[in-house]
């Protein structure tokens, strides 16, 4: 990895609002953005592929087993896209309504980078799930789960222009709640068809 790239990924989750800014200022445009979702979808595919060969009894492994192959990987893929779309799209409307001032190429860039960003932490956990012990990788899984909701939550703030920390919890909170809702809604709608 270059120096330069380094440094902007250390960026990412030391300074987060100096980060968003500079990605901002990139002018990113949506095939950008799409290749930023792109490496995302494979960093967690690698994730999950080696999950389920190390640790045969897990969620992943008895979830992706009652799967045909692939409708699994083509409706993973659709998931992923899906939840870059929704997640800047509720990201917006959310925000907009506890009156945050992002527009849509904003909340798409929070999305999109926070997706980069988090995606690159969960294959250095998968590292240290296969080299420390259970609790230990159960801690630094914590640890890179609450530091992903805080660099959303200050990427959020930075696009909508939010000093208040009660309103950028609530707009981050509100928007991984309906994230989740349809997600899931989703998702049992499509298990009992």
């Amino acid at each position: 990895m270059s120096k330069g790239v380094q440094e902007i990924y250390i960026e990412a989750w030391l300074e987060p609002r100096k980060s968003i800014r500079r990605v901002r200022g990139f002018g990113l445009t949506e095939r950008d953005r799409l290749l930023m979702i792109v490496v995302n979808l494979v960093a967690t595919a690698i994730s999950i592929a080696v999950m389920v060969r190390i640790l045969p009894s897990n969620f992943y492994s008895e979830f992706f087993a009652a799967v045909p192959t692939l409708t699994r990987y083509f409706s993973y893929v659709i998931f992923v896209f899906g939840l870059y779309r929704l997640g800047a799209f509720l990201l917006q409307v959310i925000g907009r309504a506890c009156g945050g001032v992002a527009d849509s190429d904003a909340c798409r860039d929070v999305v999109a980078w926070w997706m980069l960003v988090t995606a690159i932490a969960s294959l250095v956990e998968l590292v240290f799930l296969v080299v420390l012990p259970s609790a230990l990788s159960a801690i630094i899984n914590l640890v890179v789960m609450v530091g992903g909701f805080v660099i959303f939550s200050t990427y959020t703030a930075e696009v909508h222009g939010f000093d208040s920390i009660g309103r950028v919890a609530g707009v981050t909170v509100a928007t991984c709640f309906a994230v989740l809702l349809i997600v899931n809604i989703l998702i049992l709608s499509l298990a009992s068809a």
